[in-house]
């Protein structure tokens, strides 16, 4: 029994060493691959500094000034990479390194030529946008109730339409505004071609007269309405300026003058003036039937009392030629004030800087509307016969679809959101001013006898 004993020990203990042995093998083999697995893990490491290293290097320059003005980035080193991607395991190293497919991307800027291309498409787009509205607007004019308004007024509300139900990319505004602006100007230079000077000769001073009191008024006492009904200072004169003078491109050149306040009293006041005088079309419009007036004394009135020269080219023609070229001629006489009561502010502001010892003003920077001195050429050139009767035709046409795309455009740069969210007040300021304006503009008409000559 005890060698049988002994035996089964010595059997034991072998298995046991056995076991051990390839426990031992095994465990090298570990620790071999281990050794492996870590060569590697610092073999892609280092493939990782070396692409940081070409990332970070500095295009070398063209020539050795340049070459002395930078300064070179420092390349990574192994401390660095090692505390970017600490060793833990080897799992952990092979995670942190990314394939080459799976490295961010990142989106290149697009060449300086496809900006301007992408640039210039939505300019185009924009303007494409008000020329269809106004080419749906001059077919839709001859319809009946429309043939009333005229395509002019149908183009404004199509506009303002369009505006309300559909939102103007921001990228087209460029168009829109160019066709507002630009086209609307041309359209009014070659208006000219119908000018009649006789009615500058018999009524320009009256006009001068009526325009100038009521400019006067509107910026003396209009100011001081508005700020008693709860608007302030800056807002109340830019409403007044837009209602007095040209509309929104007299807030903007008011708003210059007057830098400070809140920014959003120049937009609001630039929205007021669209949508007060959208109503103000509408209502001469149809008033002018109503109310039979005559033609003359209702070209003075929409001359002398709507805000944007579009509006009155909208509203003028419902009256006849006669109260269309009338309108027409007070309005610019408003307009061409714009320059000299900028002036007047300037000079006015340069006083007040210069005694807090602040710099003056910049008179170059004062407005002048260039344009109508291009009405009156166009005007003048006529009149001596350089036009031939069929270009001097083509020539009308021509201003009057411009000036139905411009009509296009300005209804669609009323946003009437500014005047939703804090403008309801000055909205209600905004129609009293107008009511006051053709009221005083009435009063002066009739009681001073200003259009005795083109009244019917």
């Amino acid at each position: 029994m005890d060698l049988l004993d002994s035996g089964q020990s010595t059997s034991a203990v072998q298995d046991d060493f056995m076991l051990i042995r390839q426990l031992g093998e095994q465990s090298l083999a570990l620790q071999e691959q281990a050794v492996i697995q870590h060569k590697r893990a610092l073999t892609q490491r280092e493939q990782v500094v070396t692409q940081r290293e070409q990332v970070v290097t500095p295009i070398p320059p063209a020539d050795k000034g340049q070459a002395q003005l930078m300064t070179p980035i420092p390349p990574a080193d192994e401390n660095l990479a090692t505390t970017l991607m600490p060793s833990a395991s080897y799992q952990q190293v092979i995670t942190s390194v990314l394939a080459s497919d799976e490295r961010p991307i990142s989106t290149p800027i697009p060449p300086a030529d496809e900006r301007w291309i992408t640039t210039w498409w939505t300019f185009l787009l924009g303007l494409g946008l008000t020329v269809l509205i106004g080419s749906i607007a001059t077919l839709l004019s001859p319809l009946p109730v429309l043939s009333i308004m005229g395509g002019l007024t149908v183009a404004l509300l199509l506009g303002l339409a369009s505006r309300s139900m559909l939102k103007l990319p921001t990228s087209y505004v460029g168009g829109v505004k160019f066709s507002s602006q630009k086209l609307l100007q041309l359209g009014i230079i070659l208006t000219g071609v119908r000018l009649n000077f006789a009615l500058i000769v018999s009524s320009g001073v009256n006009i001068l007269i009526l325009d100038g009191v009521l400019v006067t008024l509107g910026l003396l006492v209009g100011p001081w309405i508005a700020t008693k009904l709860g608007l302030s200072k800056r807002l109340a004169l830019l409403l007044c300026v837009g209602q007095s003078i040209c509309g929104a491109s007299a807030v903007g050149a008011i708003a210059a003058l007057f830098p400070g306040g809140d920014e959003g009293d120049a937009p609001l006041a630039m929205a007021l003036s669209g949508v007060v005088g959208t109503v103000g079309v509408l209502l001469f419009t149809f008033g002018a039937h109503l109310l039979m007036l005559p033609g003359g004394f209702y070209g003075l009135l929409v001359g002398s009392t709507l805000h944007e020269i579009a509006q009155v080219v909208a509203a003028g023609p419902v009256g006849g030629a006669h109260a269309a070229d009338l309108a027409m001629v007070t309005k610019l006489t408003r307009v061409m004030l714009l320059a000299p009561v900028a002036l007047l502010f300037s000079f006015v502001l340069t006083m007040r800087q210069r005694q807090q010892g602040q710099s003056s003003f910049d008179w170059k920077r004062a407005p002048i509307p260039w344009f109508v001195f291009g009405f009156l050429a166009v005007g003048v050139a006529n009149s001596l016969g350089l036009f031939p009767k069929e270009i001097a035709g083509l020539l009308l046409q021509a201003s009057v679809f411009l000036l139905v795309v411009a009509m296009a455009a300005m209804g669609l740069m009323v946003d009437f959101s500014v005047i939703r969210q804090r403008g309801m007040r000055a909205l209600g300021v905004s129609l009293l001013l107008f009511v006051a304006f053709v009221a005083v503009s009435s009063l002066l008409i009739t009681g001073l006898n200003f259009a005795l000559s083109a009244l019917q």
